[in-house]
């Protein structure tokens, strides 16, 4: 690296110190640089540091020199300089000699100068891995499946700066404190935590008990292109949230999902812990996730919270193909279910596709009060599609990102079925809005909505309501006798607490010969017949 040197091949100019400065020092697999065609005897040497840590060991050697200075008198044969490396078997300590060949099988003295001839020690400094979430120690980075990386929203000093490495989820988590008990959580600065897999994954043990999601920083899980497999109970985003200093998120993204083996744990698990008004945000994102067993549980579950406590979620599922197409039963994608209705969600599905045999594996469970599940659609007013190998249209009630009720439209005619949703025709009534080309009155007499009049569902026959839902509104929509009743079934519909039924004007009757029952408990029966 000897600033004298100047020209090229291409008989360009290039400084060294510009060489280094825009290539060599840049790359942390450089460790030795070696330079010539400039006058000198010796062998110099000199250590540089590189960007990523490494230390560079520069030697400048041009034994050309010495034969161009022999004369006749003083020195009349030529040397035949060469400069030996002998390095040892971990590349740290390096011997050299600058000795003449041609002295050397004269049997003379070879050796050229005793400062020519000494031992190098080589520090190589620390090995990076460049990521695109910062630089990682090389021997860290390779020795672990999960690497961490923080950037300090408060801090730029501590832009992209490594955590540490991982090698089970579980390790990772409990390191950058996604939990660490609901009794003391530690009030921490807002960061934002990048965990990146390095290879595929499988996930099986579950969240230990002292789960809260304490630390109140943004967490992203990048996937980097490769597979998490979450078999037995393993969840992949930790349940309780409590928010007492700010609200966090927790992003999982660019990857494939595999939902494996029999699991009653969700892949994302949400609870209402012992904390008020806290908020939550979870998305997914450009996931692929398969289903290979009926029983893998939910994407997305929650869990009955503390009694008295209210927080608040968000779900966004983003640009994800979900396929559940290889098994033939049902499958709950999203399990909403809060009993003590206090975890109000929202779930947003926004573009990919979800895939199945027919729309009875595609199950989305009852909701409560507060919680909603819609797709939103794309600039050009698209939706997700929803695609099944039979031309049933997907069951269950869904909205738009407005809260409009939707309806799915064939987009193809044989099989696999891609079905488009579209804003529904609504027929409006006290309690809210029913799409009336999706239920018809004549298929569907009954309908239920909650007291935010949203449409929680739409029945057959009276029986088939879901003796869950505590309040609300069931209304009646025409007469009806209760021998429409088909399937073998007591017949019994339950109406508890503050639940009220509406008749809507017309006539429930019981035919001769069945057992129907109407189960009264703190409820009332509006526009009776």
């Amino acid at each position: 690296m000897n600033s004298s040197w100047k020209e090229t091949a291409t008989g360009g100019n290039v400084e060294p110190k510009d060489l280094w400065a825009r290539s060599l020092s840049k790359h942390a697999n450089v460790k030795f640089i070696f330079s010539g065609h400039v006058d000198v005897e010796d062998v110099i040497v000199n250590q540089l540091q590189g960007e990523n840590g490494n230390t560079v060991t520069c030697m400048l050697i041009d034994c050309q020199t010495i034969d161009n200075q022999k004369d006749a008198e003083k020195n009349p044969d030529p040397a035949g300089v060469v400069t030996m490396l002998y390095v040892n078997a971990d590349g740290t300590v390096v011997n050299v000699e600058h000795i003449s060949t041609v002295r050397a099988a004269a049997g003379k003295d070879a050796y050229l100068k005793a400062q020519n001839q000494f031992e190098l020690t080589v520090d190589y400094g620390t090995a990076w891995t460049e990521t695109k979430y910062g630089k990682a120690p090389t021997a860290e980075y390779d020795a672990a499946i999960f690497n961490v990386f923080i950037d300090d929203d408060t801090d730029p000093s501590t832009e992209n700066l490594y955590f540490g490495g991982y090698n089970t989820w579980n390790d990772a988590l409990a390191a950058i404190h996604v939990w660490n008990g609901i009794g003391g959580p530690e009030a921490r600065a807002m960061k934002t935590y990048n965990i990146l897999l390095k290879e595929d994954y499988t996930h099986s043990a579950g969240i230990p008990s002292n789960k809260s999601g304490a630390n109140p920083g943004h967490f992203n899980l990048d996937l980097n292109g490769k597979t998490m497999t979450l078999s037995e109970n393993g969840v992949l985003v930790p349940y309780y949230v409590n928010t007492t200093y700010k609200t966090p998120s927790f992003t999982v993204q660019n990857g494939d999902i595999v939902m494996a083996g029999t699991k009653a744990s969700p892949m994302v698990a949400l609870q209402c812990a012992k904390y008020n008004d806290g908020a939550y945000e979870v998305t997914l994102e450009d996931l692929d996730i398969t289903y290979t067993s009926a029983t893998a549980g939910s994407i997305v579950g929650m869990y009955p919270g503390s009694a008295g406590y209210k927080s608040y979620m968000k779900v966004n599922v983003t640009d994800c193909n979900v396929d559940v197409s290889a098994i033939d039963s049902a499958v709950t994608l999203f399990a909403l279910n809060d009993t003590n209705d206090n975890l109000d969600t929202t779930l947003v599905i926004s573009g990919g596709s979800i895939k199945g045999s027919t729309s009875a594996n595609l199950k989305m469970s009852t909701l409560n009060n507060g919680d909603s599940v819609s797709f939103a659609s794309d600039a050009g007013g698209n939706y997700t599609p929803i695609v099944l190998d039979e031309n049933v249209a997907p069951a269950g009630i869904y909205r738009d990102e407005k809260g409009q009720l939707l309806g799915f439209k064939t987009e193809s005619t044989a099989a696999p079925y891609t079905f488009s949703a579209y804003v529904a025709p609504v027929e409006e009534t006290p309690y809210g809005l029913i799409p009336s080309d999706l239920y018809p009155a004549q298929d569907y007499p009954f309908v239920l909505f909650n007291e935010k009049k949203e449409l929680i569902g739409a029945y057959a026959q009276w029986y088939d309501y879901i003796d869950e839902h505590k309040s609300g509104t069931l209304l009646m929509r025409r007469n009806y006798d209760t021998i429409e009743n088909t399937a073998d079934n007591p017949n019994k519909l339950y109406l508890i607490e503050n639940l009220v039924l509406d008749l809507g004007g017309y006539t429930l009757s019981q035919s001769t010969g069945t057992s129907t029952k109407l189960i009264f408990s703190a409820a009332r029966v509006n526009n009776e017949s």
